[in-house]
């Protein structure tokens, strides 16, 4: 009888071995396709996104986006921009903020008081990356750009909170007093940094 009922214990342990085993499989498979749908969602491109900003309305995700455009700095800088997306917004003399904490998204510009040295793109990046050192801090350029009015620099930077993905840019029309930094999670940067990098390219044409 006693060794019946441990031939019984150990088939029964076996089953629920065997049933959790199933069990983390299907979680894994599921898991993984989950993935793949994350990978295969189709992403608007630069260009779409800017159509849809010049439409005043897009469509990121599951996001509807509503935009207006403000203009700050005495018309020095015209803004496409979502307000409703923001959970915290500033709006000063010298500096705009907009924040969305929930997605880690960020954006930043401020009126200089005084203009910035005429410099190429290249000698922005450099600069940008000493004062980076300077701070404990480092920066992995990934795209450059120089507009009619105004230049960007695209880089990964990592953080306490892991790597964001940031946008830099300065406004050299006129007086070369403005520029702005645009952020958002590293892992975002082919869905909302997509979206910030429109909107820096849709300033350019509104200056």
């Amino acid at each position: 009888m006693f060794l019946d009922e441990k031939i019984a214990l150990l088939e029964k342990a076996n089953r629920q071995a065997k049933m959790e085993e199933a069990q983390k499989e299907a979680l894994q498979n599921e898991l993984k396709l989950e993935e793949e749908a994350v990978k295969t969602e189709p992403t608007l491109t630069l260009e779409e996104i800017r159509v849809q900003i010049q439409q005043g309305q897009a469509q990121i995700k599951d996001d509807t986006l509503e935009f207006e455009i403000k203009s700050y700095f005495n018309h020095k800088l015209v803004l496409p921009i979502m307000p409703q997306f923001f959970d915290e917004v500033k709006e000063e003399k010298e500096a705009v903020l907009f924040v969305n904490d929930e997605k880690g998204i960020s954006l930043i510009c401020t009126y200089l008081p005084e203009e910035m040295k005429a410099q190429t793109i290249e000698e922005a990046k450099k600069e940008m990356e000493t004062n980076l050192t300077k701070l404990g801090l480092y920066a992995e350029c990934i795209k450059e750009e120089s507009l009619q009015n105004l230049s960007y620099i695209c880089s990964n930077m990592p953080t306490g909170k892991g790597t964001i993905y940031n946008i830099l840019f300065w406004i050299h029309k006129d007086e070369r007093r403005i520029v702005g930094n645009l952020n958002c999670l590293e892992k975002d940067k082919d869905i909302y940094g997509i979206l910030l990098e429109a909107i820096v390219q849709e300033i350019d044409t509104l200056v």
